[in-house]
């Protein structure tokens, strides 16, 4: 069933990569080199840096011109968020959003990027896209793919997956079961991989996922093995990003969201495997030998670790939370997320997704521990 699954994968794969084809002949070309001016690239989402400092990255969510506006304007008297963001710094364009009016689409999408790439001509910038096979429609699975970006991340969770079985009535129900989703993942960055090289601007690209959180019924050490193993055409042993939806820990406070990071980071360094041991159970007659699994933390060897610099933890808020609200997006205020920043450096976290408005984002900028990590520049 699996090696169904995957060679039918791969067959709209290729049917994907045609239609991208039309799509990226609408939206642009590849990017302008890079400012002769700016710091290398860290190979990683964080630089591999010894301060928590220095190690801060802002991965800050773009969904529309609203958003750019607040980004590329440097008077802060105006609302200006300009003098904030600091080259390692990554702009992620939500493709999957659609706005009121309904006329979302990619090729809107990508007229975004030549604004962002003028004032900021050192920063990097993502694509957060769905599974979609509609070039036209939010959402789509290649989205922005001929842009130059440093990766194109897949958003992993069953919203996402029900708009792409809608239009793509073959693709099985969403599964949280890790094994089977895991194969999955594998399927899906394999083939993305394979035609992103093929595409101009693309070549460049990364895959990464953007998986929901399922504590430790998934092991995100082996998702980020997985795309490490499917972006080795880059060139380099560890290139895959992950991001993982760690919003709901933060909406809980600081010591949870630095809770929830230590078994998550680690993950990156050991994993479980399980020792069979027989035991025996019952009394007398009923006594019977049985083979129990017992889990055990191994360290995962240094050649086949997934870079922790690569895993980007997120953090979802407003400027106007209501407490109690399920949707973290609407319960955490900037100060909680604040506090989520210090707890997760503190646990050696570097790469912070922003699930959020620019106008939260002003206010974030105002806390403590961010505003002496982004004083103005």
């Amino acid at each position: 069933m699996a090696g169904t699954f995957q060679s039918r994968w791969a067959r709209l794969g290729v049917c994907l990569c045609a239609l991208a084809a039309v799509t990226l002949a609408l939206v642009g070309q590849a990017p302008p080199a890079r400012a002769a001016s700016c710091p290398p690239i860290p190979g990683t989402l964080a630089p591999n840096a010894k301060t928590a400092a220095a190690r801060f990255t802002m991965m800050i969510r773009i969904q529309n011109q609203s958003n750019v506006n607040a980004y590329v304007n440097p008077n802060e008297a105006t609302g200006g968020l300009a003098d904030r963001i600091r080259p390692q710094d990554i702009f992620v364009i939500n493709t999957r959003f659609q706005d009121q009016s309904g006329s979302s689409s990619p090729s809107l999408q990508a007229q975004l990027i030549p604004q962002l790439r003028a004032a900021f001509p050192c920063n990097r910038i993502v694509a957060l896209n769905g599974l979609g096979p509609d070039p036209t429609q939010p959402g789509y699975l290649y989205a922005l793919a001929d842009q130059g970006l440093y990766a194109l991340m897949i958003d992993w969770e069953p919203a996402d997956w029900a708009d792409a079985q809608t239009l793509t009535p073959s693709i099985p129900p969403f599964t949280y079961i890790f094994k089977k989703a895991l194969r999955r993942m594998n399927g899906w960055a394999r083939a993305i991989s394979a035609n992103l090289g093929g595409i101009p601007g693309g070549t460049g690209t990364r895959v990464g996922m953007v998986p929901i959180e399922q504590g430790k019924y998934w092991d995100y050490g082996q998702i980020g093995q997985t795309l490490d193993a499917n972006n080795t055409r880059l060139g380099g042993r560890h290139a895959g990003v992950q991001s993982v939806m760690t919003q709901a820990s933060c909406t809980a406070g600081g010591p949870t969201f630095g809770a929830r990071l230590k078994p998550l980071l680690d993950e990156y360094v050991r994993k479980t495997i399980y020792l069979k041991r027989r035991k025996v159970k019952g009394h007398g007659k009923k006594r019977h030998v049985v083979t129990v699994r017992i889990p055990k933390k191994v360290k995962i060897p240094k050649k086949q670790r997934p870079n922790q610099n690569s895993l980007a933890v997120q953090i979802s808020f407003t400027s106007v939370p209501q407490p109690g609200n399920p949707m973290p997006i609407l319960a955490t205020g900037a100060p909680t997320a604040d506090q989520c920043v210090a707890a997760g450096l503190a646990r050696g976290a570097g790469a912070f997704f922003f699930w959020a408005s620019e106008d939260s984002m002003r206010l974030l900028f105002q806390q403590p521990t961010v505003a002496s990590l982004r004083p103005p520049a």
